[in-house]
């Protein structure tokens, strides 16, 4: 279903990134 994807994609970009800045404030 189209609305899945976009959902799933959704998430992945959310996740994608708190991953960057949880690395930058480690980071700092």
């Amino acid at each position: 279903m189209l609305v899945a994807a976009i959902v799933l994609i959704t998430l992945a970009l959310v996740f994608y990134s708190i991953g960057v800045w949880v690395e930058r404030v480690q980071r700092t």
